[in-house]
């Protein structure tokens, strides 16, 4: 069973821990095969999330009064450490040139934004007046959490608003919206791309889909690949091993099984070859005794 846990420094945190308690600490186990077949089998987001932390973090903060922001970054954490392979295939149109751009991206390139100090005197929180109402703006954790997808989300997300905004007066919706987006925290989804043919830089914007960033996992061919594993070296994988060992465990199997394929290609060309090269003697001896007798 897999005890090692990594610390994640505080002050890596979007947060940087100013909303917890002075001592908080947070140290963090990367995903077993447990835990992929436990993220295929809900499809609530956030609650398949804090159960993951609740099973993998070791720390001295209350689950519910983490950040969203900093569970986030955690999960992107379990996703760059846990996986092999954690990079994205990102195409985008240069529009200076045209040019069809494909690069490889990795999470751990993202740019974060950092809570801001300026906010502490008012307990990190901060007040909006609008026209008809006053807005106030806060940093939503896991307990309060309520998550609303759409074009709207980043404004319910950091504020205490319920009502629908879509009918907002505009000016105070640019007012909300401008406000927020100072406010708001955690991995920022611009990068600058430069262009492989004119080499012009340009803004783009990379979505981290945080609802299937763990998921997808082909858990039968887990299952399978297991099996096979076994078999192959009679070595017994459980749900507590890391799935980043069991991927290396994988890979060194499947490797194996390649060398061992090309050994016996070659055994069987040079059997082949020997064959054929004793089918050639007997052959010159029988024309000699052919040639003797006549």
């Amino acid at each position: 069973m897999s005890t090692f846990y990594n610390n994640i420094p505080i002050e890596d945190l979007p947060s940087k821990g100013r909303l917890y308690r002075e001592d908080a600490f947070f140290r963090i186990k990367i995903l077993s095969i447990g835990d992929i077949k436990y993220l295929e089998t809900n499809n609530d987001i956030d609650i398949i999330y804090k159960d993951i932390l609740q099973k993998n973090l070791e720390t001295n903060v209350p689950i519910d009064d983490i950040l969203i922001d900093d569970r986030n970054y955690m999960i992107v954490f379990l996703k760059i450490n846990s996986f092999t392979n954690s990079q994205t295939e990102i195409k985008t149109q240069c529009p200076y040139c045209g040019y069809m751009n494909e690069e490889l991206h990795s999470l751990d390139e993202l740019d974060i934004k950092y809570i801001e100090d300026t906010y502490a005197n008012d307990g990190y929180k901060r007040r909006i007046n609008l026209t008809y109402m006053a807005v106030e703006l806060r940093y939503p954790t896991i307990g309060n959490y309520n998550r609303v997808e759409g074009e709207f989300a980043d404004i319910y997300k950091y504020t205490d608003i319920v009502s629908d905004i879509s009918n907002m007066d505009a000016y105070d919706y640019m007012t909300l919206q401008t406000a927020v987006d100072e406010f708001k925290i955690g991995f920022q989804e611009d990068f600058l791309q430069t262009c492989g043919q004119c080499r012009n830089d340009y803004n783009v914007k990379v979505v981290v889909d945080y609802n299937t960033l763990l998921k997808g996992v082909d858990i039968m061919l887990v299952y399978r690949n297991i099996l096979g594993i076994c078999k192959y070296c009679g070595y017994q994988i459980n749900d507590d091993m890391s799935y980043r060992d069991y991927m290396s465990y994988l890979d060194i199997v499947n490797k194996m099984i390649e060398e061992e394929k090309e050994k016996e290609k070659s055994n069987s060309k040079n059997s082949m070859e020997s064959s054929s090269f004793i089918s050639l003697k007997n052959n010159i001896a029988n024309m000699k005794n052919m040639i003797k007798q006549s």
